[in-house]
């Protein structure tokens, strides 16, 4: 599994970001934004819990492929592409009219309408680019974002993960909630 397209901006904005930190300055500007993307790396992609916040494109490829396919990770949203090597080591597109997708299924499953091309004996032969995530930030789960607005703020408070006289956790409790509560199973390749 790997993230082909990533999202182009950030679920929560540096102004919102700011004002959940109560933070009237511009001088950690930088700093905060930083926070804001290592919180939401902890959340989004194949390396988080398996769910997409923002739009992106991912890629799962194949050996072989089976007959119903399943897409980790969610809001699946559309396929992109199905590609593959045929016998003669060409890079073709299946056609959007040869298969169907449906990603109302947890997880999302794609199949042919009759049958898969034929492809080249070789790794990696057959892929599907599928998107994922929300176009907007005001349709991503309000959990999520709370989730990521909670990190940040863990982490702008307390910049070690150990306060000397006091023991700091490194992710609050709320969040580690949260975040059960939305994963999707392990994505992986």
């Amino acid at each position: 599994m790997s993230v082909i397209s990533k999202p182009t901006e950030r679920p929560i904005s540096l102004a919102s970001m700011k004002a959940h930190l109560r933070v009237r300055h511009d001088e950690e500007d930088t700093y905060i934004e930083g926070l804001v993307d290592a919180a939401v790396g902890m959340i989004d992609g194949p390396g988080g819990i398996g769910v997409a916040l923002m739009e992106q494109t991912w890629r799962r490829s194949f050996d072989r492929i089976e007959d119903v396919v399943k897409l980790p990770g969610a809001p699946v949203k559309s396929i992109a592409e199905v590609g593959y090597i045929d016998r003669d080591g060409v890079t073709q597109t299946f056609a959007a009219a040869n298969y169907e997708l449906d990603a109302n299924a947890e997880p999302a499953r794609v199949w042919p309408v009759n049958a898969w091309p034929v492809v080249k004996d070789r790794p990696g032969a057959i892929w599907i680019d599928y998107v994922l995530g929300e176009a907007a930030s005001a349709a991503v789960d309000a959990t999520l974002l709370q989730a990521v607005r909670m990190l940040v703020g863990h982490w702008y408070e307390n910049r070690e993960a150990v306060i000397v006289g006091t023991s700091a956790a490194s992710v609050p409790i709320g969040v580690d909630l949260i975040l059960r509560s939305h994963r999707r199973g392990v994505v992986g390749a």
